[in-house]
């Protein structure tokens, strides 16, 4: 895997960013596309750049089979302390998730990663989830509008260009929020994207 200052970045810093993303709740943050999901149990999952682990244990401790992807050795060894052997633990990046072959997934979560990705990225992930995600599924995911006030740097994020090349991969947009940012950071909302296949 390349250098990538972002991922070294959650290396160095994950004891304080674990504890940061746990002491806020999965329905705190997901909450408001949870509904699109009747019965989340027996489905299979993955969830990329899964962090400390909260998303994916939430889930896991649904009933669901959950792959959680995390490309920050030290940030990724947080997650499995936290999660235990409900969750499958991969190192892994964006956009061309070469550990993920033959596998296809009901639901595929993008939470706080696409601001890392360059536009070119952007695109490649979506073609690439689409590739994994089983018809009918859903992809999820979160833009983080707003600057980072340390050594990261946040990437445009564009709604409305994600929407549309999603279209062109086949995903069609069935839900669109926007909410304020749940560690009240100044400056700081969020956008939920799901698509479905």
């Amino acid at each position: 895997m390349k250098y990538n200052k972002h991922i070294a970045y959650y290396h160095q810093h994950a004891s304080k960013l674990a504890s940061q993303y746990t002491s806020v709740a999965f329905e705190d943050v997901h909450g408001d596309w949870l509904s699109h999901i009747p019965s989340l149990t027996h489905t299979t999952i993955l969830d990329i750049g899964a962090g400390a682990g909260r998303d994916a244990k939430a889930l896991a401790d649904l009933g669901n089979h959950v792959t959680a992807i995390e490309p920050a050795t030290a940030l990724m060894q947080s997650g499995i302390a936290f999660t235990g052997e409900s969750v499958t633990w991969i190192k892994d990046t964006l956009p061309l998730l070469t550990s993920q072959k033959k596998q296809h997934y009901g639901l595929i979560l993008i939470s706080a990663v696409w601001m890392h990705l360059t536009h070119v990225q952007q695109q490649q992930s979506l073609q690439r989830c689409s590739q994994l995600l089983l018809t009918e599924g859903l992809l999820v995911i979160t833009l983080r509008h707003g600057k980072f006030d340390d050594e990261r740097v946040a990437n445009p994020v564009n709604a409305r260009d994600t929407i549309e090349f999603a279209k062109s991969c086949g995903l069609t947009l069935i839900h669109n929020t926007d909410s304020s940012d749940k560690l009240h950071r100044q400056g700081v909302s969020w956008q939920t994207l799901v698509f479905t296949k």
